[in-house]
């Protein structure tokens, strides 16, 4: 694929070093149930041309809706391994640490 931002075809490449991510869009959501916010990803996913077998992996908040391992919406996409985000998982720790000390 061509690396740059003019194209359409620049969300994901593949250098020598390794694959590159691009953000793709923020989705205006209707409903935070697991089952709604799967079936708008999914709609995303086809109507821009992405086979969700091609992404390798999922990342999320630790909320229930989410990260859940049987109802969460990384239960939905079992094509793409699920990662917890490291940057909220951190946040709970120091939050909880903070307020045992107080």
């Amino acid at each position: 694929t061509i690396p740059d931002h003019w194209t359409p075809d620049n969300s994901l490449y593949v250098l020598p070093s390794g694959p590159v991510e691009r953000f793709v869009k923020f989705l205006d959501m209707e409903g935070h149930t697991a089952e709604q916010l799967a079936q708008s990803l999914l709609d995303f996913l086809k109507e821009n041309g992405i086979d969700i077998k091609d992404c390798r992996g999922q990342s999320y908040d630790n909320a229930s809706n989410m990260s859940g391992k049987y109802n969460g919406l990384q239960a939905h996409i079992k094509d793409a391994e699920y990662i917890p985000c490291f940057a909220h998982s951190l946040n709970l720790v120091a939050k909880c640490a903070a307020e045992c000390y107080l």
